[in-house]
């Protein structure tokens, strides 16, 4: 049975190839990136959390086409 639980107790270790490619950006994360920069400059001012929250408001918009 101490054998079982010490299996258990091993982490896990992730093994990244830095040639691997990365995992695609999701559609969202894709909109907001073409987004937020027109986002900026219509208000300068604006902080990051204010411009993510226009930005997800125009995602909401969408059709979802």
């Amino acid at each position: 049975m101490q054998l079982e639980k010490d299996r258990m107790t091993i982490p896990k270790v992730a093994v990244t190839d830095e040639g691997m490619p990365k995992k695609p950006l999701s559609a969202y994360l894709s909109f907001a990136r073409d987004v937020r920069d027109g986002l900026k400059k219509k208000t300068p001012n604006a902080s990051v959390s204010d411009i993510m929250k226009a930005v997800s408001i125009d995602w909401a918009k969408l059709e979802k086409d």
